[in-house]
Order: structure tokens, then sequence, then C-alpha cells
């Protein structure tokens, strides 16, 4: 079927936010298995009973709430689409730095590992709101389409897993096989 009663089609704009939104989601699963994997479910704090990557799933969701109560806000202030492209940048750069500098081999690299986990919930928040304004914005006048676009942008988180899911096996393959597991024991301290 189509995506409005009135017989108009998906507008470029939505697809562009859909592939937008898949590009974050694939973000959000990779750092999920950044710290599943890389790190490892069993990796403790040093010196404490705790899980590493627990913990800084943790802090990226409690981070994650506290933005959500500003993000109308910042979105009033700049922009939903700035916002979006802003929350999206921080999240994957944040992430980056965590493959880079972070890991479980120092006390000093899980502090870091915690602190931009933490950070990325900003991120996070606005990837998980601002598609869904986004769609109000850009169709305010059609229940019957908004409705088909917020399912699409339901879709994305969907179409991201399917994606990580098969070529994360091939990724992590690749990487354990020359020693690249977010450690970098090489490097100084």
């Amino acid at each position: 079927g189509d995506a409005s009663t009135d017989g108009q089609r998906v507008s470029h704009a939505v697809w562009f936010l859909f592939i937008t939104q898949v590009s974050c989601w694939l973000g959000l699963m990779v750092w999920c298995f950044y710290c599943t994997t890389w790190l490892s479910l069993n990796a403790k704090l040093a010196n404490l009973p705790f899980h590493l990557p627990l913990v800084a799933l943790s802090a990226q969701a409690f981070v994650s709430v506290l933005t959500a109560t500003v993000i109308d806000r910042l979105n009033a202030r700049f922009g939903t689409k700035r916002v979006l492209f802003a929350g999206g940048l921080q999240f994957h750069l944040l992430l980056v730095a965590a493959g880079r500098w972070g890991g479980k081999t120092s006390t000093a690299r899980q502090n870091l590992t915690i602190g931009l986990a933490a950070a990325s919930g900003s991120g996070y928040a606005v990837i998980s709101n601002n598609s869904f304004a986004l769609v109000e914005e850009l169709d305010p006048d059609s229940e019957a389409r908004r409705g088909y676009n917020v399912s699409l942008m339901n879709n994305t988180i969907p179409v991201a897993q399917i994606i990580v899911g098969a070529s994360a096996g091939v990724a992590i393959h690749a990487l354990v096989g020359t020693g690249s597991t977010g450690d970098h024991d090489s490097d100084t301290e």
C-alpha cells in the first residue's frame, strides 16, 4: 500500500531521515558490541566487583534520561535537524574515541570508557527522539502519512540490527585475529 490516503508517496526528506536513523542505530548496535564483545561482559572494574560494560552502559542510560528532559528546549533553540545531526555525530565520535583510547587493561582506560559511554548518552537520547519530532515537522497535516513515516522510523532499529548481526561476526573475527580488541597494550598510558 501507499503511504497516505491521498496517494502521495514517501518524500525524499523522509527517506533521508530513514537512512540517517539507520546510521545512528548502527552506531548504537556497534557500541553495544563494543561493550559486550570487545570489552567482554566479564571485564570487571579494577578493585571493584562491578562489570565494566554494565557500568558503562548504565552511565550511558543515566545521561540519556537526563538529556531527554532538555531535548525540547534544545530543538526549539537550535532546530530539530541540527540537534539530530549534532547528537548523531557526537555519538559516533565518542564511539570511535572509546574504541581507540578506552578499554579494560588499566584503571585509566576503564574510567575513560565509562566517561565516553556516559557522554554518549546525550547523543543516544537525541537519536531516540528527534526522528519522530522531525516526522511531525515534515508532515503535520496528514495523519495517515505521519503514521506510516513513524512506522518507518521504528523500523530503523531492526534494519540496523540485521546489518550489524550479519556483519559483526566477520568484523569481530577480523579485528580479534589482528589482536585489536579495544585495548591497545602497546600504547603508553
